[in-house]
């Protein structure tokens, strides 16, 4: 079985025509760099800043994107955005999320 992952987008129309075009928002935080970005879910969890650090550092350098670490959303490309969100945090979250016990 395939998942496929929405991707959240705004319909928009080219000025002047019918045309409709679509923009890809994957909500990370402007004011937030790349690194501050994907450790912010971990912040909510019972996790030492030792801890953050190894699983962004290692979720950063898996999607290639660790030189990109002090940069802000805008300065990346739309590609480069949608690897931060989709498989950065994702991941991240996973791997954070407590263990069940029943």
């Amino acid at each position: 079985m395939t998942t496929l992952m929405a991707v959240p987008f705004s319909g928009l129309a080219f000025p002047g025509s019918n045309t409709p075009m679509a923009t890809q928002s994957f909500n990370l935080i402007g004011d937030l760099t790349v690194w501050e970005n994907v450790e912010l879910p971990l912040q909510y969890r019972e996790m030492s800043g030792a801890e953050r650090k190894t699983r962004v550092t290692a979720a950063l350098e898996r999607v290639k994107m660790a030189h990109r670490k002090s940069h802000m959303p805008s300065q990346l490309s739309g590609g480069q955005q949608g690897l931060v969100h989709r498989f950065a945090q994702s991941r991240l979250m996973k791997c954070a999320a407590p263990e069940r016990r029943g």
